[in-house]
């Protein structure tokens, strides 16, 4: 098997950013020995990750109580369990 690995590839962006944030974002990452690139793909990654994490809980919350009221699990409800467990293995929780 000589196959290659094709890694996926960086986009370049342009984005606007108050220059006091960016003061933070360049001391940040100097202090920790990260790109501005690195760390901004780290915290927005980060931030996605959480803000999906939520959602899923409150998806969970939910389905527990449907599950509660309803005494079995339907459909619908299977694959919001599936999402979040989905999703926290992706965050990395319960590992």
């Amino acid at each position: 098997m000589n196959e290659k690995v094709k890694m996926k590839e960086n986009v370049k962006i342009n984005v606007s950013i108050k220059e006091e944030l960016v003061k933070r974002l360049d001391a940040y990452a100097e202090r920790n020995y990260l790109s501005r690139s690195g760390l901004v793909s780290l915290a927005l990654t980060n931030y996605l990750n959480s803000v999906e994490l939520v959602s899923c809980v409150t998806d969970m919350a939910v389905s527990m109580r449907k599950i509660a009221d309803n005494n079995y699990i339907d459909d619908e409800t299977l694959e919001k369990l599936k999402d979040f467990e989905r999703v926290c293995q992706a965050v990395g929780v319960g590992k």
